[in-house]
C-alpha cells in the first residue's frame, strides 16, 4: 500500500550543498522529491522556484506570458548555459494585423525582430457570406478581406437561386389567381351563356428557380427552372374567361 511517490533526493538540493555551489553548507536538510516514482528527467522539490531558482531578468521580458524571472537552476550559467529563461511560451505582445480582429498575435515574441505579419489563432475570414440569407461565414482565409479585396465572400454551403423559371409554359396552373370578376360566357353561337370567374394574364406568375448555386459560385449554369414534375401548361388564355388552355405546353 505504498504511496508511489519518487523518494529520491532533489538533484537542485544535493548541488545547492555541494562544494562546488557553497550555497548551503552540507548538513542542511534536502528535500525529497516532489514528482511520482519513475517520472522523467531530473529529480525536483517543490521548492525549485523558491530558493533553486535564478532571479536574473528573462531574456524576452516583455512577451506575453512571461514570468519576469528566469526559471533555471541559479548555477546554470556556472554549467555552461548562459541564457536566462523563465521557461514559459513568449508570445508576441502586439495585435493581430487584421483590421477589426482585436485578438492577440500568437507568433513566438523572440520573431517579433525578424517582422513577422502579427497574425492571431483564427484561420477564418471576419466576414459573413455574400448571399443575403445565408448566415454562415466566410469560409477563406483569416487576411482574405485584405489580399484579395475584391473577390466575395462564400461559405461552404449550396445557396438557393432566387430567380423565376424561364420554361415556357405555365409553371403551376393552380396557382394562377383570380381576382374574382364575373363574365358571361358563351361556348359558340345559339348556346347558352353561362357566368364564369375571370383569370386576367396579369395575375401569372414564374415559379422560383429549383436549381442550387454550387458553393463557391454566384449562380448556376444552365436555365432556370422550376421543381414542377409534370410539364408546363399552354400559356394560351381563352378569348373568353381569360383562363389558361390547361393542355401541356407546345
Amino acid at each position: 500500500g505504498g504511496n508511489h511517490n519518487c523518494e529520491h533526493p532533489c538533484a537542485s538540493c544535493l548541488k545547492d550543498r555541494s562544494e562546488e555551489a557553497f550555497s548551503l553548507p552540507p548538513s542542511a536538510p534536502v528535500n525529497t522529491c516532489q514528482y511520482k516514482a519513475g517520472h522523467s528527467g531530473p529529480h525536483t522539490c517543490a521548492e525549485l522556484q523558491d530558493s533553486h531558482a535564478c532571479s536574473h531578468r528573462c531574456w524576452l521580458f516583455g512577451g506575453r506570458s512571461c514570468t519576469g524571472r528566469c526559471s533555471k537552476h541559479v548555477h546554470h550559467m556556472r554549467e555552461g548555459d548562459p541564457v536566462h529563461d523563465c521557461l514559459a511560451r513568449h508570445l508576441c505582445d502586439q495585435e493581430c494585423a487584421l483590421p477589426g480582429c482585436g485578438n492577440m498575435c500568437s507568433m513566438p515574441y523572440h520573431s517579433k525582430s525578424d517582422g513577422h505579419q502579427h497574425t492571431c489563432n483564427n484561420d477564418a475570414c471576419l466576414e459573413m457570406c455574400t448571399f443575403p440569407d445565408c448566415k454562415q461565414p466566410c469560409s477563406k482565409g483569416h487576411f482574405h478581406t485584405t489580399l484579395t479585396p475584391d473577390e466575395p465572400h462564400f461559405c461552404n454551403a449550396y445557396h438557393k437561386c432566387t430567380a423565376r423559371c424561364e420554361r415556357d409554359g405555365i409553371c403551376d396552373l393552380e396557382g394562377v389567381k383570380r381576382n374574382g370578376e364575373k363574365r358571361r360566357f358563351q361556348p359558340a353561337p345559339g348556346e347558352e351563356s353561362f357566368a364564369c370567374e375571370y383569370a386576367p394574364q396579369e395575375n401569372v406568375e414564374r415559379g422560383p428557380c429549383a436549381v442550387k448555386i454550387h458553393p463557391g459560385q454566384l449562380k448556376h449554369a444552365g436555365d432556370h427552372v422550376c421543381n414542377v414534375l409534370r410539364q408546363h401548361t399552354c400559356n394560351i388564355q381563352c378569348p373568353q374567361c381569360g383562363y389558361h388552355c390547361t393542355q401541356p405546353n407546345g
